[in-house]
């Protein structure tokens, strides 16, 4: 499990000792409309979620990260991005949700594209899908900034969403500067540079 960096941000593999911060960000009043249809979720929601959490990335190698934006005193946390498998399909779903104090400041955009680049580049997926509940505005805003292809509307556990996709293709073509940046990040990139 690889803990992921951006300028703003901090992103650690979730593990079992996050479970209070989960639960307090699962209660964050924002997180509770958009995700849990108004209702705070119970401490036992949130060890069956932090469970399914470790179950994907000890199975799958791929999960949720909690992100903590950097502050001077110490990192704050802001919400949880990542991946994980939809319904059993083989198909990735990428997901996020952020505090209100983590909202508005792009660090949704800023964590999803640092996901985006583990998802396309260092584990080479194919494809990547989102599903959104069509009220969900804010979440929008992110899959468009992300350049996330909206494809239709379906149902998904008895609930109408928003479906998009994005191809390991369409973001080699967006992200041209993600892949150089990875590229030197690589191990072996400094002495391939040298003459």
């Amino acid at each position: 499990m690889t803990v992921l960096e951006t300028e703003r941000l901090i992103l650690r593999p979730i593990a079992a000792s996050h479970e209070e911060e989960l639960r307090r960000l699962h209660r964050d009043p924002l997180i509770v409309r958009a995700l849990w249809d108004g209702r705070r979720p119970t401490r036992q929601h949130t060890r069956e979620r932090l469970a399914a959490y470790l179950a994907d990335w000890r199975q799958l190698g791929i999960g949720f990260w909690m992100v903590y934006e950097r502050r001077d005193a110490a990192p704050a946390l802001v919400g949880r991005s990542g991946l994980r498998p939809l319904d059993g399909s083989g198909i990735v779903e990428f997901g996020h949700c952020f505090t209100a104090a983590g909202s508005g400041r792009g660090l949704a955009v800023e964590a999803g594209r640092r996901v985006f680049e583990h998802a396309f580049l260092a584990l080479s997926l194919p494809l990547l899908v989102g599903l959104i509940a069509p009220d969900n505005t804010a979440a929008i805003r992110v899959a468009d900034k992300l350049g996330q292809r909206f494809v239709s509307l379906r149902m998904h556990r008895g609930r109408l969403r928003r479906y998009y996709e994005t191809t390991r293709e369409e973001f080699l073509r967006l992200s041209p500067s993600a892949v150089a940046r990875v590229a030197d990040e690589a191990p072996g990139a400094a002495s391939r540079r040298r003459p």
